[in-house]
């Protein structure tokens, strides 16, 4: 845990400054992943649309997280903090709608959902950065005497006591998300279907993670974490998804197949010659 950076008098925060480089991160990629389809719209244009997006986003992680802890009593609605999975699960279904509606005409949606998987996965693994730096997110006891030590007076120190060694969760989750970005990025595979392999990919391991978080969940389902109810329903869209591609059409998915594809609002079609 190492809260700020100091020059001299001069203090940063680390976790501002990782959410900062996340989000320069996310335009990067954005901008590259966007470049390699010529869609008929201006960049600036699109940039706008998904800063709307990136509003919805942190409405429904805020909202989320706010909710599910005054549900259990442990934090005032308002006083929370974020949760990820729900700006993924609310926030996004919004930014989706937002696209549908504004471009639907003019670029392919389903192409921008695809794009979008990298750019969120760069910038939640430098988020997670953060949150070890910010000493929140922490797991549970190692019980090995193998693990994060923070330092006395952090919450995680007043919840288990200093000195305990702590799962490293943070960083396991960071490391997961960049394995998650180079494979989406560079392996065609996986390449081809971003949001079903996303959906499956990170909704199992968020479930089996939730297991290692020693923080305040919050309440919802007796016997499951928000974020594992949340992950549940990440996996079930991950598997209609599949099966929908498998079984509806051959010309149904999340990308084309090809050059010659041009996408409906429901399905792809081959384009005509």
């Amino acid at each position: 845990m190492f809260p700020y950076l100091r020059f001299g008098q001069v203090s940063f925060p680390v976790y501002s400054l990782m959410i900062g480089l996340g989000l320069i991160a996310f335009i990067v990629v954005f901008v590259f992943e966007f470049k390699q389809f010529k869609l008929r719209i201006g960049l600036a244009s699109l940039l706008i649309t998904t800063a709307i997006g990136g509003a919805a986003f942190y409405g429904g992680a805020f909202l989320w997280d706010n909710l599910c802890h005054a549900i259990d009593g442990t934090a005032q609605f308002g006083h929370a903090g974020i949760s990820f999975l729900g700006g993924v699960c609310i926030g996004l279904p919004i930014y989706y709608g937002v696209l549908w509606f504004t471009y639907r005409n003019k670029l392919s949606v389903r192409i921008m959902m695809n794009t979008l998987i990298p750019c969120l996965l760069i910038a939640h693994a430098f988020g997670r950065i953060g949150c070890l730096a910010g000493g929140c997110c922490y797991g549970k006891p190692s019980g090995n005497g193998f693990g994060l030590i923070y330092p006395e007076g952090s919450e995680a120190a007043l919840a288990y006591g200093y000195g305990t060694p702590l799962l490293p969760t943070p960083i396991i989750e960071s490391i997961v998300l960049f394995v998650f970005f180079a494979l989406f990025t560079f392996v065609p595979y996986f390449k081809q279907r971003r949001v079903m392999w996303y959906c499956l990919f990170y909704g199992i391991y968020r479930f089996f993670a939730e297991f290692m978080r020693g923080d305040s969940r919050g309440g919802f389902i007796p016997g499951l974490s928000p974020s594992q109810f949340l992950s549940i329903l990440l996996v079930l869209t991950g598997i209609a998804i599949f099966l929908i591609q498998r079984f509806v059409t051959h010309d149904c998915g999340l990308i084309p197949e090809g050059p010659n594809f041009i996408i409906s609002p429901l399905f792809y079609k081959k384009a005509k010659k």
